[in-house]
């Protein structure tokens, strides 16, 4: 180097530095703070049984729901299905006559 070149001021090089996220506070009510009160839905009760229906050997689902809920829609014969599966077995459908199926209100689907 020369006297007439300047000379470039060196750097200071910054030391590594571990960032770690710091940990949360915890929350600590003010004293004399109510607590929340956080609401309870209320209890749904369960739907009633409208009928109980003896299967007889031309029933279908499809037929006893027409006849409870005026539609044979599948919704409405896999729900007398559904409520009535111990009774029926896995197949909903072959239905035994002489069964007695119990037929709960139409609800809201």
């Amino acid at each position: 180097m020369t006297d007439t070149e300047e000379k470039k001021p060196i750097k200071p090089v910054r030391p590594v530095v571990k960032v770690t996220k710091p940990t949360p506070r915890p929350v600590v009510p003010k004293v004399g703070a109510r607590p929340k009160i956080v609401a309870q839905p209320a209890p749904v009760a369960p739907p009633k049984v409208i009928a109980e229906h003896t299967v007889t050997d031309d029933d279908t689902l499809s037929g006893i729901a027409l006849k409870y809920y005026g539609s044979a829609a599948k919704k409405w014969y896999m729900y007398i299905y559904e409520t009535n599966k111990a009774v029926i077995g896995d197949n909903p459908n072959v239905i035994r006559p002489g069964i007695v199926l119990k037929i709960l209100e139409k609800p809201n689907l």
